[in-house]
């Protein structure tokens, strides 16, 4: 018995609004026969870190997140009220 999981970048999406949305399937087979399969999508905006991630969605990141987009992004955010106690 062989177990064996394979994760493969299906999508990215740019949006216009500072993100990027990468979708990506994974299969484990057992002995060439898939037993299970899953699709994530998930987004990344230009303050995450992309160390970690597939090559060619950190290279898109690393390109599209220069130092501009980051502050512009940080500054669509909205500010958030510090809490008072009363």
């Amino acid at each position: 018995m062989s177990l064996e999981k394979n994760t493969s970048l299906k999508s990215v999406t740019v949006y216009p609004t500072y993100g990027l949305q990468v979708n990506e399937a994974s299969e484990i087979s057992e002995d060439g026969n898939v037993i299970s399969s899953q699709e994530v999508v998930r987004n990344i905006q230009p303050t995450d870190d992309v160390s970690n991630e597939n090559g060619l969605v950190a290279e898109l990141a690393e390109k599209l997140f220069t130092d501009e987009v980051k502050a512009a992004y940080e500054a669509s955010l909205p500010v958030e009220e510090p809490a008072t106690t009363e």
